[in-house]
C-alpha cells in the first residue's frame, strides 16, 4: 500500500474506485424507473433511505457523514453536529480515526473549509469515505439553502460487481476528465487492488485486467493519463 501523507493522497486512492462503484448505485436506482419519475425519502431516525419509482423501490442503510453549507462555508462532519449521535454517525466516527491515524486535517477535524463548489465537495469527502469503510456507495442531496448534506448507503443489493476492463475504460475516462486525479499511477494501482482487476506493467503503462478484457494505461511524462487502449471480449 503506497504511503499516505494527505488528503490528495486518499482521493487519488478513492477517486476511481468510487466512480466505479456509483454505476452500481446508478443501475440499482435505474431498475426502479427513469430519475424523472423516481423520489428519495431519507428517514435518519431509522437510517434509511427509500428510492421509489413506477417499476420498484430500493432502500438501503444510510450513513450520515456531513453537510457541506455554503453559508458557513465549510463542511461539517456528522459526528461533530450536537443533533446527531450513535450508529447514524460511526462510518463518519470511522473516518475521523482514520484521520487522526494519519495525521490528515480535513478527515480529522471536525469543520473544514470549503475549496470548491458545496457538492463537489461532500462527493469528495464521499469518496474518501466510501474507500476507507470498505468501498461503499453514496448519495449527496439537497438540504435547503444550498446546503448539500452528505450519505453512505450499505445494502446487499449493493455488492460490488465483478471487475469489468469495459467498465474500467469508461471510468478511466470520465474521471480524468473531471480532473481531479493528480497522482494516476497510484490511481490506477489503488483502483485495481480495490476491484480487483490484475495489474501488469508493460512499456507502455499499467494493464488493468479482468474476466471481460484488458484497460492499458499509458501515463505521458508528467505522470498524467493519456490514452486508455482497451482489448475487450465477451467475459
Amino acid at each position: 500500500m503506497a504511503r499516505i501523507s494527505s488528503f490528495q493522497d486518499v482521493l487519488d486512492d478513492s477517486l476511481l474506485t468510487a466512480h466505479d462503484r456509483q454505476s452500481d448505485l446508478q443501475g440499482r436506482l435505474e431498475a426502479c424507473g427513469p430519475e424523472a419519475d423516481r423520489t428519495w425519502d431519507v428517514d435518519l431516525n431509522a437510517r434509511m433511505a427509500t428510492f421509489t419509482g413506477p417499476a420498484g423501490t430500493f432502500t438501503a442503510t444510510a450513513h450520515l457523514l456531513g453537510s457541506a453549507a455554503p453559508g458557513p462555508g465549510s463542511w461539517l462532519w456528522s459526528w461533530a453536529n450536537p443533533q446527531y449521535a450513535g450508529p447514524l454517525v460511526a462510518r463518519a466516527e470511522q473516518v475521523r480515526r482514520f484521520g487522526e491515524q494519519y495525521a490528515i486535517p480535513p478527515l480529522r477535524d471536525a469543520e473544514v473549509p470549503l475549496d470548491g463548489e458545496p457538492r463537489q465537495v461532500a462527493r469528495h469527502f464521499c469518496a474518501a469515505a466510501g474507500l476507507i469503510c470498505g468501498g461503499l456507495t453514496h448519495y449527496t442531496l439537497d438540504a435547503g439553502s444550498g446546503t448539500v448534506a452528505a450519505l453512505l448507503l450499505e445494502s446487499p443489493e449493493l455488492a460490488p460487481t465483478p471487475p469489468s476492463a469495459i467498465r474500467a475504460a469508461r471510468v478511466l475516462a470520465e474521471v480524468a476528465q473531471a480532473g481531479q486525479v493528480r497522482n494516476w499511477d497510484r490511481a490506477i494501482r489503488s483502483y485495481a487492488q480495490w476491484r480487483g482487476f490484475t495489474l501488469s506493467e508493460a512499456p507502455e503503462g499499467l494493464t488493468l485486467a479482468a474476466p471481460d478484457g484488458t484497460a492499458t494505461c499509458t501515463l505521458d511524462e508528467l505522470g498524467r493519463l493519456g490514452q486508455v487502449k482497451g482489448n475487450f471480449h465477451q467475459a
